[in-house]
């Protein structure tokens, strides 16, 4: 699998306009927005207006305990609002995973997945499941398991769709048309979290590239059974280590500005053409 991971700009929840406007300017077309967010409402109003742009989902779990992340049935609702007809308006969303839970993910998947599938006759909702580390070493029956496993393992939307459901599948595919033959953006197999959490300590570090070790040395027809979207991590030794990585986010652009001159001034380099003054002054400029 030979191609550059797509990366999604990870726009926060409460932006204001203009950087969403600046980002697009600078030539970024792909964002993770956190459900039921201010920067959600503004990045989906842009795509909806202008287009030019795509997007994922984030299910808010971190920080834990967050008052204001959508409840499971909150964010079911939301990724099916996000539909025109049976094709989502989103890349992907990933399952409800709850920090400190290291099966919710797994267990919300089908819930998530079957309810898309009601609502929108959609038969293969792009809903991704997540292995946060450490907790990728059990899977959803609790079972110790190497996080490899989990992801190649991993079943698809149609395992999960009721019988009524695949009837009108097979009904829908008996009938000549067009139905259900529209290209769609590619969907991670899996997205991998608590790397950032982790503060990339060796412990991480050593458990990524196993997880890469052993997807990389996997037997599979379809080398996007392994594909990955990285949570948080913006590193290139992390992001460029293997071809198994689909896509990654990273809020840094934000948070360099937000930050300020002081963290900017050690990695300063006059190629970018603004000038200290400027960026000292200006938030847009950092």
């Amino acid at each position: 699998m030979i191609h550059a991971p797509l990366f999604y700009f990870a726009i926060g929840k409460r932006p204001a306009r203009r950087d969403l406007e600046l980002a697009v300017r600078c030539g970024q077309d792909a964002f993770l927005i956190i459900a039921g967010s201010r920067g959600a409402r503004y990045v989906r109003e842009w795509a909806c207006q202008r287009g030019g742009i795509r997007y994922c989902y984030d299910n808010g779990a971190w920080p834990p305990s967050s008052p204001d992340r959508l409840p499971l049935p909150g964010y079911i609702q939301t990724l099916i609002d996000d539909y025109d007809g049976y094709l989502p308006r989103f890349d992907w969303a990933p399952s409800y995973d709850v920090i400190g839970d290291a099966t919710a993910g797994m267990r919300n998947y089908p819930l998530i997945v079957q309810a898309i599938m009601a609502a929108t006759r959609d038969p293969g909702p792009p809903i991704v499941p997540v292995i946060a580390y450490p907790d990728g070493l059990r899977d959803a029956l609790g079972h110790d398991r190497h996080a490899a496993a989990a992801v190649l393992d991993h079943p698809s939307p149609l395992d999960f769709a009721s019988p009524a459901f695949l009837d009108y599948l097979d009904a829908v595919c008996a009938t000549p048309g067009i139905m259900y033959s529209e290209p769609r953006p590619l969907v991670p197999r899996v997205a991998i979290g608590g790397m950032v959490v982790a503060r990339y300590r060796a412990a991480s570090i050593a458990w990524y590239e196993r997880l890469i070790a052993d997807l990389e040395q996997a037997d599979v027809v379809d080398l996007f059974w392994r594909s990955l979207h990285l949570f948080g991590v913006g590193r290139p030794s992390l992001t460029l280590r293997s071809g198994c990585v689909l896509s990654f986010d990273s809020s840094g652009p934000a948070a360099m500005a937000k930050n300020g001159w002081q963290k900017i001034a050690p990695s300063y380099d006059p190629v970018y053409g603004l000038s200290p003054a400027k960026l000292q002054r200006s938030r847009e400029a950092r």
